[in-house]
């Protein structure tokens, strides 16, 4: 898997990099499911930190792509065509199972690429905002979101 990064959704200019501290925004309403998958250390209620992104999409102990599936759930069924997952997977997903109940029954990588088909796909409602900003919340109508760097790679 190669390198990539996200340019920072509060100015759309300056990229994630490599060794960057920076946020992964969650959206309220989502605290706690991503509370229920993530360790304390790492969610805030409000933010996902990493203090050194590694370019793999990986914050803290939380992957991009599993948020993504996670706060995007609800849109799960309008994906016409996934890449990665079956129709039973994604069906599952969507019927409400726990995303650890979920990793356990058809493996760790299964979320995250449930994850990528909605990210492409352009059907989040919530999508992916990320930040330098420790202080940026998801609802700031400043923090847009964020679209992967012109010059992939970290």
């Amino acid at each position: 898997m190669g390198q990539f990064s996200w340019l920072d959704s509060l100015d759309q200019k300056t990229a994630i990099r490599l060794g960057d501290t920076a946020y992964i925004l969650i959206p309220e309403q989502f605290a706690d499911e991503i509370r229920a998958y993530i360790p304390y250390s790492d969610f805030d209620g409000k933010r996902i930190k990493t203090d050194g992104y590694d370019c793999y999409g990986h914050f803290g102990s939380a992957d991009a792509y599993d948020v993504v599936a996670i706060t995007n759930r609800h849109c799960v069924k309008k994906l016409t065509k996934s890449n990665f997952v079956s129709k039973e997977k994604a069906d599952d997903w969507a019927s409400g199972m726990s995303a650890k109940e979920y990793e356990k029954k058809y493996g760790e990588e299964t979320l995250r690429n449930l994850g990528i088909d909605l990210y492409f796909s352009d059907l989040c409602d919530f999508p992916l905002k990320i930040t330098h900003d420790s202080n940026a919340v998801y609802e700031d109508p400043r923090c847009l979101p964020s679209p992967n760097d012109p010059d992939q790679g970290c």
